[in-house]
């Protein structure tokens, strides 16, 4: 017997974060600040600071190791949408992919096992979302100026460096900082300038500005995910369809990660009910 929708997806991430990923951050740089502060004070040379480091990241994945169970059995076993959930929590950095070596290094009980063994059953169900009765029959998602404008503010500092090194005889530097500066506030105005919606959504299915139009029984996979970009991270939009797949950065329009994934579920929940009253009909 589970108990179902006691605890959100987004309630369980944050709960994974302070059981997991803070301790095991706060392990690691204790231990690096430890081993700088006795370097310092000329209490321990060479590989000594590289030993008391190391075993900092070993204690730390023990931590991991161990507390990583503990939260996958409570999680998994309060949470109703469960593939929601193992999805949110791989983008967390909480766990590893399925299957993935990593993940075998976790630390389980054979009461652990037993337990999540039978959790497994859940993930033969659907995940359950309600109708958000405040959505429109149609969503359009546009550029959002606000961002924008911030961005070309940005650019025309950048823009003004590059002036004053001109005016000031600095000329290679002012160049660049000039063209690079034009360049993007250029770019970001024509995004101003476009005044067609970037996605439009309803019942029927979902269109981007680079895809066109597909049925949501031809959308598979659809979800709103971050993933690492260099030293900052992206949020894309993404899904497959019959002979290609999309992927639309969102990170200039007008909405945000968890309302556009409230916004795919809802419609997609109106498509599904739509399709199942025509089928009663018939």
């Amino acid at each position: 017997m589970y108990t179902y929708e006691t605890v959100t997806v987004n309630d369980a991430i944050s709960r994974g974060r302070k059981m997991i990923s803070y301790p095991v951050t706060a392990i690691i740089f204790a231990t690096i600040a430890l081993g700088c502060f006795l370097a310092v004070q000329a209490l321990v040379t060479g590989w000594v600071i590289v030993a008391i480091i190391a075993a900092g990241f070993v204690a730390a994945w023990v931590y991991w190791s161990f507390m990583i169970t503990k939260w996958r059995i409570w999680a998994f076993d309060n949470v109703r949408n469960v593939h929601e959930l193992q999805r949110k929590a791989v983008e967390a950095q909480l766990i590893w992919n399925e299957g993935s070596f990593w993940e075998k290094t976790e630390i389980r009980s054979a009461a652990d096992k037993a337990k999540l063994e039978s959790l497994q059953s859940k993930f033969d169900q659907k995940d359950v979302f309600t109708d958000d009765v405040t959505l429109p029959a149609e969503t359009l998602i546009y550029y959002s100026k606000k961002t924008i404008y911030f961005e070309i503010g940005i650019m025309t500092i950048f823009l003004g460096a590059g002036i004053y090194l001109l005016v000031t005889g600095i000329y290679l530097p002012g160049v660049f900082s000039c063209g690079i500066g034009l360049f993007f506030i250029y770019s970001e105005y024509k995004k101003v300038a476009n005044k067609d919606p970037q996605i439009i959504i309803n019942e029927k299915g979902m269109e981007t500005s680079a895809t066109g139009f597909h049925e949501w029984k031809d959308i598979s996979d659809d979800e709103v995910i971050t993933r690492p970009s260099g030293r900052s991270s992206v949020t894309n939009l993404e899904y497959n369809y019959p002979g290609g797949s999309a992927k639309l950065n969102i990170s200039e329009l007008d909405t945000n990660k968890k309302a556009l994934e409230d916004i795919l579920h809802t419609y997609r929940l109106r498509s599904e009910r739509s399709t199942a009253l025509a089928q009663q009909m018939v």
